[in-house]
């Protein structure tokens, strides 16, 4: 199977690490990248982070499945971030009806959040277990790898 990369996105609050720590333990040769450790006392704006992200996660994908997991607010830019992808890009909106986290930079984030139009797959984390959810991730993913 070849390598691709999975894009968590979403409002704070509705399971995005969660997920991501799952899917890590069932894909092997897998790797989080979390872009709040990466930016935790990097002051920059979210189009660039969201561009950094992309790029660490191209990089990565040479050697791993990478999992993103990251509100990435921009539709604009995760476009782009999917578009330039050297591998297969999954786009996963998650929602929720769950109370979403209440710091300053969740709230910024999630104020100016934009739901894509065209993403791969949508999942209401409220109205599904974790293992259900990553269930459906992983089997849409497999079905949609085929060929690649």
């Amino acid at each position: 199977m070849s390598n691709f990369i999975i894009w968590l996105t979403g409002k704070s609050g509705t399971g995005k690490s969660t997920l991501a720590k799952k899917l890590n333990e069932y894909y092997q040769n897998s790797i989080i990248l979390e872009g709040y450790e990466i930016f935790a006392n990097i002051n920059l704006d979210i189009k660039t982070r969201m561009l950094i992200l992309g790029n660490i996660s191209y990089l990565l994908s040479k050697k791993f499945i990478v999992i993103v997991p990251s509100v990435s607010p921009l539709k604009k830019i995760r476009k782009q971030i999917s578009k330039n992808s050297p591998v297969k890009f999954f786009e996963i909106y998650l929602s929720s009806k769950l109370k979403e986290k209440n710091t300053p930079f969740s709230k910024y984030v999630d104020s100016i959040y934009e739901i894509s139009d065209d993403f791969d797959l949508e999942i209401n984390t409220s109205l599904h277990n974790i293992d259900e959810c990553v269930r459906i991730i992983i089997e849409y993913v497999n079905k949609n790898i085929q060929g690649v």
